[in-house]
C-alpha cells in the first residue's frame, strides 16, 4: 500500500487488511512524503501490530513507492490496495488459494463494488475471468482494477516492476509486460470496495492518463512486432515523445474522449453531477477538435444519453441521442489485429451493473484505450475525484515457482 496524505480513508483501508480471514500476511505501507496526519496514524498501527511495516520516503510518486514496497516485501505474493479502498474479508484467501492451484497464472484480480465517499454502494463491476477471455478483452478495455490484484513477486521482478515514466496508468504498462510471460485471471467474487471520492486527480492528470494509455499500447505493439521498446529510449513522456514513438493525435484524442465519458457516467452515479457534466463537456469538445471524428462526437452524445436514461430523464436522453451524427458504427473488426489494442473503436463488452435506486444495468464503454482503474479522474479546481485503471496479453507463458517465505502474502 502506498499513501500520500490519505488520512481520511486510511484507517478503513488498514483495518480491512487486518481483518482478513487469511491472517498470515505482512502489510507494507509506503508513506510517500505525507504532510497530514498519515505518519502518526501509521505509527500507531505499526506499534500495535507486528505484521505492519511502515517505510517513509520523500514524495516520489506511486511507481517508485510501490517498487520500494515490493523490494521490502518478504512474501512471494504481492497484493495491491489503495489507501482509500476497502478489501473484503475473504479477498486475500480467495486470491491466494486461486494462485496456489494455478501455477501458470501470475496475476489474479476480481470483481469490485463501487462506493462513494460515504461508503454507499452504487455499482458492481465484473471482469472476464479466464486468460483467453482477458486477452480478448484487452483489445478494447482494461479488465483489471489495480487495487484488486494479487501477483507473484517473481513475475513483477522479472519484467522490471513499474516504470516511473508512468504516473496515472502505471498498472496498464505493467500488465502488458507480465502478460507477455504469464497467464492472467480474474475471480468472479467481489474482492474490493472501490471508492469514488473527492481528492484524487485533475483534468490535466486525466489528459496525462490518456497519453500514458496510448504510450503503453504503442510500446506493447512494438514489442509484439519484435521491435525495441520505444519507452526504453525516453526519459519523459509527453505529446511530442508519443508522436515520435509512432502514435497519432487521433489515438490520443480517442483515448481521452472514451476515458472522459466513462468517468463522467461513473462519477455521475457516485453523486458528482456537476463533475459528470464537466467531463461530458470535455469529451464533446475534444471529439469535435481537429484530431477528433464524427464517430467520437456520436460516442460522446450516446454516452450522455445513456446517463440520462439511467436517471429516467427520458426526454433529455432522446434529445441527446438525436444529436449524435449519423456515422457508421465502429465494430471490433475495425480494431488493429493484436492482443492488446484497438487504434480506434468502441466496444460495450464487460458489464457494469448499477445498484442504485434505479437498479439499471449498464454496459461498460470504457473505450479502446481504457487505463485499468488504478487512479484516474477528476476536475480542475479544488474539487477532485478518484478512479482507476490496467491491461495486457500474448501467447508466451512460462511456469511459476514454488512459494517460500515466512509470510504467505504481502499487501
Amino acid at each position: 500500500m502506498s499513501v500520500y496524505n490519505g488520512e481520511r480513508f486510511l484507517r478503513e483501508a488498514i483495518e480491512s487488511i487486518l481483518a482478513q480471514t487469511l491472517s498470515d500476511l505482512e502489510l507494507v505501507v509506503i508513506d510517500d512524503g505525507s504532510t497530514d496526519s498519515t505518519p502518526q496514524l501509521l505509527a500507531g498501527y505499526a506499534a500495535t501490530d507486528s505484521r505492519i511495516a511502515v517505510h517513509r520516503q520523500p514524495n516520489q510518486g506511486l511507481a517508485v513507492a510501490i517498487n520500494n514496497g515490493v523490494r521490502l516485501a518478504r512474501a512471494p505474493l504481492i497484493a495491491r490496495l489503495d489507501a482509500d479502498d476497502v478489501a473484503l474479508p475473504d479477498r486475500l484467501r480467495l486470491q491466494c488459494d486461486f494462485l496456489a492451484g494455478h501455477e501458470v497464472v501470475a496475476l489474479v484480480g476480481g470483481a469490485v463494488t463501487f462506493v462513494d465517499d460515504r461508503g454507499r454502494s452504487f455499482a458492481e463491476w465484473r471482469y472476464p475471468q479466464t486468460d483467453a477471455e482477458i486477452r480478448k478483452a484487452f483489445q478494447y478495455t482494461t479488465p483489471f482494477v489495480h487495487s484488486a490484484v494479487v501477483l507473484r513477486k517473481r513475475a513483477f521482478e522479472l519484467v522490471g516492476g513499474y516504470r516511473p515514466l508512468f504516473r496515472s496508468v502505471l498498472d496498464l504498462d505493467l500488465w502488458f509486460r507480465i502478460a507477455e510471460q504469464y497467464e492472467l485471471a480474474n475471480l468472479p467474487d467481489c474482492v474490493v470496495r472501490y471508492r469514488i471520492h473527492g481528492g484524487q486527480m485533475t483534468v490535466q492528470e486525466l489528459e496525462r492518463g490518456a497519453l500514458e494509455n496510448v504510450a503503453a499500447r504503442t510500446a506493447a505493439r512494438a514489442r509484439m512486432d519484435g521491435r525495441p521498446d520505444p519507452l526504453d529510449a525516453v526519459d519523459r513522456l509527453d505529446y511530442k515523445t508519443l508522436i515520435g514513438m509512432g502514435a497519432t493525435a487521433d489515438e490520443i484524442t480517442s483515448s481521452l474522449v472514451h476515458r472522459a465519458t466513462w468517468l463522467a457516467k461513473t462519477t455521475g452515479r457516485a453523486g458528482y453531477a456537476n463533475l459528470a457534466e464537466e467531463l461530458f463537456a470535455l469529451a464533446g469538445d475534444r471529439a469535435r477538435s481537429d484530431s477528433g471524428s464524427q464517430e467520437l462526437v456520436a460516442h460522446a452524445h450516446r454516452e450522455r444519453a445513456r446517463r440520462y436514461a439511467e436517471q429516467r430523464r427520458r426526454l433529455r436522453a432522446t434529445l441527446e441521442t438525436a444529436k449524435a451524427p449519423l456515422v457508421a458504427f465502429v465494430t471490433r473488426s475495425d480494431c488493429v489485429s493484436m492482443p492488446w489494442g484497438c487504434r480506434h473503436g468502441y466496444s460495450e463488452e464487460g458489464h457494469l451493473t448499477a445498484v442504485s435506486s434505479s437498479d439499471t444495468s449498464v454496459r461498460n464503454p470504457c473505450g479502446s484505450f481504457s487505463s485499468g482503474r488504478g487512479r484516474i479522474l477528476s476536475r480542475a479546481g479544488s474539487t477532485r475525484i478518484s478512479l482507476r485503471t490496467s491491461t495486457p496479453s500474448t501467447e508466451t507463458r512460462s511456469s511459476c515457482w514454488t512459494r517460500q517465505s515466512h509470510s504467505r502474502l504481502t499487501t
